[in-house]
């Protein structure tokens, strides 16, 4: 999104969509990739691999219920954090079964669920069920799905949410250590990739910040340039 405008304003020499930057990210690490599970706060991606290269992908149809956002939402409800969702969900010995994709209906269903009798356990068993079903029957029909998996994004932190898709997938789902930033990551790999020859490519803007006056200590804020003594430059 908007990386056509962000590379005309940066000067860029390279303007590449997230799909190929989290490819080459996870293949730099994991050559034999079969498929890539990408999971973030607003959306989702899936992306299946051969030989390497991208042989499909598609993105999420619908709003954010089942991304981050959407666990957030739900872990507030119950007035817990989303690592706590997590913990409780994986001590579950039993799952509630949510219905409804939207956000709107899955906390409909939360608060039903409860009047039932069902345990903060076992609902957050069922959404952890949930999200990785939803994600299955909104992007891989019609995709065909080989292992390794890889579980990047946000959500990939999310054990409960990896755990279901082990199930779901009947196969391992490895979470890279670099799950939460894999597209950045690839970004700067395609970048080197194309600068090989050594050439200095950074920003010069940020190579050439006045230093402050020997008898003035520059201002510890980062967030304006009022003052004229802030550490970042003054223009960009």
């Amino acid at each position: 999104s908007g990386r056509k405008l962000a590379g005309r304003i940066t000067g860029a020499d390279l303007i590449k969509n997230e799909i190929t930057a989290t490819w080459r990210s996870v293949t730099d690490s994991y050559p034999d990739a079969g498929t890539v599970i990408e999971i973030g706060g607003q959306d989702s991606k899936l992306i299946t691999l051969k030989d390497g290269e991208i042989s499909g992908f598609r993105l999420n149809s619908v709003c954010a219920a089942g991304t981050g956002s959407f666990i957030q939402q739900q872990a507030s409800r119950l007035g817990i954090t989303i690592d706590e969702l997590s913990a409780l969900s994986l001590s579950a010995t039993e799952k509630a079964r949510f219905t409804g994709r939207c956000t709107v209906f899955a906390e409909t269903e939360m608060v039903n669920l409860q009047q039932r009798g069902f345990s903060a356990e076992a609902i957050a068993a069922g959404l952890a069920d949930a999200i990785c079903q939803n994600y299955l029957k909104d992007l891989s029909p019609g995709m065909a799905l080989h292992p390794p998996f890889l579980f990047c994004g946000g959500v990939a932190g999310v054990r409960a949410v990896v755990k279901a898709f082990e199930e779901k997938l009947s196969s391992p789902v490895t979470v890279p250590p670099f799950y939460r930033t894999a597209a950045a990551r690839g970004a700067a790999l395609l970048a080197m990739d194309m600068c090989r020859d050594g050439t200095d490519r950074k920003l010069s803007v940020l190579n050439h910040v006045p230093p402050p006056p020997e008898d003035e200590k520059p201002c510890g804020r980062n967030d304006c340039r009022s003052c004229g003594k802030c550490s970042l430059p003054k223009t960009l």
